[in-house]
């Protein structure tokens, strides 16, 4: 839903704004995939919109993430991901 999204891009710019771009993304397509289990900011194309959301990387099956959102597994076509900075004081 368009509120969903809305609130999962505001959540990404704030991520962004904050200092984790610099942070390395690691394309899917050169077969860099994160540990499983491992949170992580995911870049997918969905509905032609490029989006950002935190999750949990499962698994890689199919060439797709397989990821626990809210206790729900979805398979999404994730292009790029990034691991997410721990707070440092």
């Amino acid at each position: 839903n368009k509120d969903n999204i809305c609130i999962e891009l505001k959540q990404a710019e704030s991520l962004i704004a904050r200092g984790y771009q610099k942070v390395k993304w690691h394309k899917v397509s050169e077969g860099d995939l994160p540990k499983s289990g491992s949170r992580v900011l995911a870049c997918y194309i969905k509905n032609g919109h490029k989006l950002y959301d935190i999750c949990y990387y499962e698994y890689f099956t199919k060439n797709k993430f397989s990821i626990l959102f809210e206790d729900i597994t979805y398979d999404i076509d994730v292009i790029a991901w990034m691991e997410i900075p721990k707070y440092k004081e």
